[in-house]
């Protein structure tokens, strides 16, 4: 009998490329091939003033399909504003996503479902001369 494949007993044996070297692709004990996935968290923290402060700006959002915004004021009298600016190409225009005020120890969700080239959030004082502290923790999902 001619076979114009292999038999299935066969293995096959698949790489990847990593820019550098060229790897095995890895299975799992199912024998399924093991997905790497890609994701970065981090925080930013800081004190508000009477304008508008660029409290984290977020350059390579376009990386991450899924994105989450918590923000904190961590302070613990003064209240603070926020605005949370999306730009669907770096350095283009500028949307408003989303705002409000956050009290003293309030929390704030936002999750970008979208894809963003670039999102930046903006912290201020709500009443000038009363500052407050915050935080800003960010991750982003690559699926």
């Amino acid at each position: 009998m001619v076979y114009w494949f292999q038999p299935p007993s066969a293995t096959v044996n698949i790489r990847g490329y990593d820019g550098t070297t060229w790897k095995n692709v890895r299975l799992d004990t199912d024998g399924f091939l093991v997905v790497r996935i890609g994701c970065s968290s981090s925080y930013k923290s800081g004190t508000t003033t009477d304008s508008w402060l660029n409290a984290l700006d977020w350059g390579d959002a376009q990386k991450y399909t899924l994105k989450t915004i918590l923000i904190k004021n961590t302070g613990d009298t003064n209240a603070m504003d926020y605005k949370v600016i999306v730009q669907a190409y770096d350095g283009g225009i500028e949307y408003e996503e989303t705002s409000g005020t956050l009290n003293p120890g309030d929390i704030v969700k936002i999750t970008l479902n979208n894809w963003y080239s670039r999102v930046i959030v903006q912290v201020k004082s709500s009443t000038a001369g009363n500052a407050t502290t915050y935080r800003i923790d960010y991750g982003g999902f690559k699926g």
